[in-house]
């Protein structure tokens, strides 16, 4: 597999096997795949898919898989939670008023850090 995709599976390996957080078989089961399938893309014998990516982070909202995906860019995890703490899925607020909202969030933080 060379290197492609190791870095990321090490992640996922850290979170489903060594923290067990939900574990290998729970993840799989999650993820509509069998336990072989999902292990071989976690010791590295073959590349997670973008479609099974975006999946198992939806399935194992870990942060530090997002970050992995992120880091470098331009861009910053957020978790997507209502007021009552519960997770959003909707996507309506990855555009328009959302995004507008988290910019002027973010330029407030920017004013606070320069002063």
């Amino acid at each position: 597999m060379g290197d492609r995709g190791k870095e990321f599976a090490s992640i996922a390996y850290t979170v489903l096997v060594v923290d067990r957080r939900p574990g290998v078989k729970a993840a799989a089961r999650l993820l509509g795949m069998n336990y072989s399938t999902l292990h071989s893309r976690l010791i590295g014998r073959t590349s997670f898919s973008a479609d099974e990516i975006r999946d198992l982070v939806r399935a194992v909202p870990d942060p530090r898989l997002v970050s992995y995906l992120l880091d470098g860019s331009h861009f910053i995890e957020a978790s997507r939670t209502s007021r009552n703490g519960h997770i959003d899925t909707k996507r309506s607020d990855a555009g328009g008023r959302g995004r507008c909202r988290r910019t002027r969030d973010r330029r407030r933080l920017d004013r606070r850090r320069r002063a």
